[in-house]
């Protein structure tokens, strides 16, 4: 009663209670105990002017206006002081409320339907405003997120195929015929002269192809990894068989060396340290260079025929080096081959998976973030007071 319809009160009355079609009020005031009796008289007269306004369906033995001392009231019935109860106003508030009650239990539906229609709207209102807010900071989130994630693969695509570029690079030139010549064919000659190749393969040959190998190969399995993709067909190398180290008996030239050399290379009798594996190479370029490098041992042997001496019963030494040398040169060679075909497959089929096309469609929104699980349960409660309203009001105006 001391602050008599402030600014608040009557702007829920007006904007609040009387546009949502609330116009049946009760009003209490409190500490007009502490008022002049004056000063109670005009409160009362201005609070009963304001109170008819709202007092709709309320039966004419009820009214609107109650007045209440709170804290005496309080005090008394801590005290258990029923007659001083009496005089605070607080009985007479209670009796009006149960008979209220008591009289509008049947009719609760009717008194609160019309205030949930016309509150209803207001809140659909609210809802679809905050729904609009939180999808707008949703797009935003997803839309970083995505930006944030092409960044990432880009940045992966580009670094793997840096690597996978080095990687090719180093087991190209370590499978170049003149690498292999000048870092293997001494070693290579002397394992087959001592008749320990194929160990030699294993322990120098075969460990730096795998090192090699397994360089190039990992730069793909970890587009594999990125990109969500199946892996290719490995990568990988069948080596040449290696070349027999057993040379024939030298007596079969002795009738005519020269031809006797060169028919061992034409009708397929190359010596066996030649002839494992490498005799393919014959009727190609290689080929004319492998019987270009005999050229020695036929012209020595040619030469022996001509002057008339006899012709030796064993290869000599430099022969044995010269056949020794060409067929490890061959083998390196047939190696180098093969290795390149092998890497060049491989790169085929590995381009596809580090140029894998980076997605330009938005992805799959998360359903994780504090904020899309904000707006699942607005759309929820809309789409339920939607449903609802339609069921109290199937036929709304408008």
């Amino acid at each position: 009663g001391r602050k008599l319809m402030t600014l608040m009160e009557r702007e829920q009355l007006r904007d609040w209670l009387w546009d949502r079609g609330i116009n049946q009020v009760i009003f209490v005031v409190n500490f007009l105990n502490l008022l002049t009796p004056d000063e109670q008289t005009e409160v009362t007269r201005r609070l009963r002017f304001v109170a008819e306004s709202f007092r709709a369906n309320l039966p004419s033995t009820i009214s609107n206006l109650y007045r209440v001392d709170a804290l005496p009231a309080l005090r008394a019935q801590l005290k258990g002081d029923a007659a001083m109860v009496q005089t605070t106003g607080l009985p007479a508030l209670e009796i009006a409320l149960q008979t209220l009650v008591h009289q509008q239990r049947e009719q609760i539906i009717d008194h609160r339907l019309p205030r949930l229609l016309a509150i209803a709207p207001h809140i659909q209102q609210s809802l679809r405003s905050h729904i609009q807010v939180v999808e707008s900071a949703v797009r935003q989130a997803e839309q970083e997120r995505d930006r944030q994630k092409i960044a990432i693969l880009q940045k992966a695509q580009s670094l793997i195929q840096k690597g996978f570029d080095e990687s090719v690079a180093e087991l190209r030139q370590w499978l170049s015929p003149s690498h292999l010549l000048n870092e293997y064919q001494t070693e290579a000659a002397n394992a087959l002269q001592g008749l320990d190749f194929e160990t030699w393969v294993e322990l120098a040959l075969r460990p730096a192809w795998l090192s090699h190998q397994k360089n190039v190969v990992s730069w793909v399995h970890k587009a594999c990894e990125f990109f969500d993709c199946p892996r290719p067909v490995e990568l990988s190398l069948r080596f040449p068989p290696s070349p027999d180290a057993v040379l024939p008996d030298a007596s079969t030239a002795s009738t005519s060396p020269s031809s006797t050399v060169t028919d061992t290379f034409t009708k397929g009798t190359v010596p066996t340290a030649v002839a494992g594996g490498l005799g393919f190479l014959l009727g190609g370029p290689v080929g004319a260079a492998l019987l270009g490098g005999t050229s020695y041992v036929i012209e020595k042997m040619g030469s022996s025929a001509e002057s008339g001496t006899t012709a030796p019963s064993s290869w000599s030494s430099e022969q044995i080096q010269q056949w020794y040398a060409i067929a490890t040169q061959a083998y390196l060679r047939q190696l180098s081959t093969l290795g390149l075909t092998a890497l060049d497959r491989y790169i085929t089929s590995a381009n596809p998976i580090i140029h894998f096309p980076l997605p330009n469609e938005p992805s799959t929104p998360s359903t994780s973030s504090p904020q899309v699980h904000q707006l699942s349960l607005l759309r929820s409660c809309s789409d339920r007071l939607t449903d609802i309203l339609k069921t109290l009001n199937p036929h709304p105006h408008g």
